[in-house]
């Protein structure tokens, strides 16, 4: 069935925003609580922009040269290393900013290039699918908001219900879940 490739494509592209969307709000306030310095979370953000910046420039060049669906297995699978090692540290040795900067950037990595190889697999994914590129993006666009709205809002059931560590937890699964959907597409997509 071809138009599957379509729906599991959408599906590893929301779950990967949702769970950057709920490492965006858990992240802030573990840092705070972790470290109690409310500039930790800034430092964060800025010693992660810089590895961003770079892996935007040099994200076009490696899709180029490498498979967009590998490039985004591997960003995803990044993404869930990085936030998997902070709950395995936060559990035994205890963060503290050096660990989040490290590991920080670590995921920082994988981010820009995982997003810019997804969006350029969605004419792709359409053409092998049958479907309409422009009803294809539109659907793509209206998930990728309505994951944006969904993460925060699964961060705060999380925080409420698990603390904020068990949250790390949660946002693994979902970049290593995009990761395994994504193995499921066509490799000559």
């Amino acid at each position: 069935m071809k138009k599957g490739a379509a729906v599991r494509f959408l599906i590893s592209d929301a779950l990967s925003l949702i769970g950057n969307s709920v490492a965006a709000v858990v992240l802030p306030l573990l840092i705070l609580a972790r470290t109690g310095d409310p500039l930790a979370a800034g430092t964060l953000s800025l010693a992660c922009a810089i590895p961003q910046a770079l892996m935007g420039v040099l994200g076009g060049v490696v899709l180029d040269k490498i498979n967009r669906r590998l490039v985004s297995v591997v960003s995803d699978c990044i993404s869930a290393l990085s936030v998997a090692l902070l709950l395995v540290v936060d559990l035994t040795l205890g963060l503290n900013l050096g660990w989040f900067i490290a590991l920080g950037i670590l995921g920082a990595i994988g981010d820009i290039p995982g997003v810019t190889a997804r969006e350029t697999l969605s004419p792709s994914v359409a053409k092998h699918s049958g479907v309409d590129l422009q009803r294809f993006i539109g659907i793509e666009q209206s998930l990728q908001s309505l994951s944006v709205v969904i993460g925060p809002a699964v961060a705060a059931l999380l925080i409420g219900f698990t603390g904020g560590t068990w949250a790390l937890a949660v946002t693994a699964a979902l970049s290593l879940g995009a990761a395994l959907v994504t193995l499921t597409l066509p490799r000559t997509i």
